[in-house]
């Protein structure tokens, strides 16, 4: 992920190895003042990961939204992006200095 922010139009720039791979064009994200929420979806069906990202570590840039969260065994469990809309995210982009994503 890049992106350019704050007054003086920083490169601000992040690589993260999952836990399992990730299927790229069912992802979303949404570019918000404050931060920058993401929907990974992954490549594979099956089991939830146990953790987002590969190593053991606490990222203190990386949090979660519990509020959003399900656990495996939630009978409730639906496969969705929430109340994301790419297409007017997109739209809202523009002049933003997004370099990709």
């Amino acid at each position: 992920f890049k992106a350019r922010g704050g007054a003086e139009k920083k490169l601000y720039e992040a690589k993260i190895d999952f836990f399992k791979e990730v299927d790229p064009k069912e992802s979303k994200y949404t570019v918000l003042p404050r931060n920058v929420p993401f929907v990974i979806k992954k490549k594979e069906e099956g089991h939830f990961w146990p953790r987002l990202i590969k190593d053991k570590v606490k990222v203190h840039w990386i949090r979660t939204d519990f509020n959003k969260w399900k656990d495996e065994d939630d009978s409730d469990y639906e496969d969705d992006t929430g109340d994301m809309d790419l297409e007017a995210m997109m739209n809202n982009m523009g002049g933003m200095g997004m370099d990709g994503g």
